[in-house]
């Protein structure tokens, strides 16, 4: 395979993608793709496959993984035959032979008919320069296959100079050249890009429809069904991050979080707005709103329901132990009281509605400064919670 970077992990779990080709591209499509996978193989007996895709969708989907088993098969020497077998005879995903010439070139990375463009090491964009060397990519025959198959990943990270200059490859396709490109951004993209690509929504599952295969994975197969369904809610239903909360490659970072959070909750000003928003500031289109708004499901469902026998799961009850320290809830004082609770209930609610709506801004965000966007939500906390 080509290479236009030295691999980044920025788009699909930035904790272990270089693990994941070993660990789950053989597996590909995993439970939640199979929709996508049978949208994308029908395409191709179909004949009507386009030139330009755009996967979008959380990061955590594996959508990568996806891009670069479809690259695989598109250049499997078999793959017609599989096609016409396996999508006739079964209902068994089609998957590339494994065993062809071009297989083996590209599961060592060698396959000349195949380039990958993202960030190089220590860069945050993709620049326009790596963009005029895939349209050269793009022009040429293919060597070996007949597609040539281009990874672009993360597209929303081009420069507006790289987004213009990819504009002539998507407009003036080579017959047989496809670019898959990969997003976890799609608002992001110049609208010039989107239109021109057929989008591929990834969408996550449910939690009982990914429970089995999570519970299968080597890392997870002793996790409580409670605490792995905890690290579900808080990966926001992506299933390859919660591997990595069970790692704990976030942990110390998501419990620096969780007691900025809870200092916030009960008034404590154990650091400013920017000392916070500094830490927050790397995370905030990852993981953070995604746990921000679970805390405050989990807090506004104990104090609703403590009354009524709810027993509080274990990461709720950390929450509460919280509150208590800070004077919020415990025996004696006025929030101890079903009104008053109640009324700190709808505070709270308050927040969670402003992490909903800010999730859906940074998604429809085209440019954004990440530490102002933080102190300001901060501030609005503070506002609703003491005022």
């Amino acid at each position: 395979m080509s290479k236009a970077k030295t691999k980044s992990s920025k788009t699909d779990n930035v904790s272990f993608a270089e693990q994941a080709d070993e660990m789950w591209l053989p597996q590909v499509p995993l439970p939640w793709q199979h929709a996508v996978w049978s949208r994308l193989t029908e395409s191709i007996q179909q004949d009507r496959l386009p030139h330009a895709l755009m996967f979008s969708g959380q990061a955590g989907l594996g959508k990568v993984l996806v891009a670069k088993r479809f690259a695989h098969l598109l250049l499997c020497d078999q793959r017609e035959a599989l096609l016409n077998t396996q999508l006739s005879a079964t209902t068994e995903p089609v998957k590339p032979c494994g065993e062809c010439k071009g297989c083996r070139l590209t599961s060592a990375g060698n396959h000349i008919d195949l380039l990958h463009v993202g960030l190089e090491d220590g860069a945050t964009q993709i620049k326009i320069d790596q963009i005029r060397a895939l349209a050269e990519f793009m022009v040429a025959k293919p060597r070996l296959s007949d597609h040539r198959v281009v990874i672009l990943e993360p597209a929303h990270s081009m420069t507006v100079a790289a987004a213009n200059a990819l504009l002539k490859s998507l407009e003036e396709p080579s017959h047989g050249c496809h670019i898959l490109l990969v997003t976890d951004r799609l608002a992001s993209i110049l609208p010039t890009v989107r239109s021109r690509c057929q989008r591929i929504p990834f969408l996550s599952t449910s939690f009982t429809d990914q429970e089995a295969w999570l519970l299968q994975q080597p890392d997870l197969a002793s996790v409580h069904p409670e605490q792995l369904r905890a690290y579900w809610s808080a990966a926001g239903g992506t299933p390859l991050n919660v591997i990595a909360y069970h790692r704990n490659e976030w942990g110390e970072v998501r419990e620096q979080f969780l007691r900025d959070f809870a200092a916030i909750i009960v008034g404590r000003k154990t650091a400013s707005e920017t000392q916070i928003a500094q830490r927050w500031e790397p995370y905030l289109t990852g993981p953070l709103l995604s746990w921000l708004a679970e805390w405050t499901r989990m807090i506004m469902r104990a104090l609703l329901m403590s009354k009524v026998g709810h027993v509080p799961s274990p990461i709720e009850q950390t929450l509460l132990d919280y509150l208590r320290e800070g004077g919020r809830i415990a025996d004696g004082v006025a929030l101890s009281s079903i009104h008053a609770r109640a009324l700190f209930a709808v505070k709270v609610y308050d927040c969670h509605r402003s992490i909903i709506a800010s999730q859906k801004l940074i998604q429809n965000a085209v440019s954004l400064n990440k530490r102002l966007f933080i102190e300001d939500l901060l501030l609005k906390w503070r506002g609703m919670l003491f005022v």
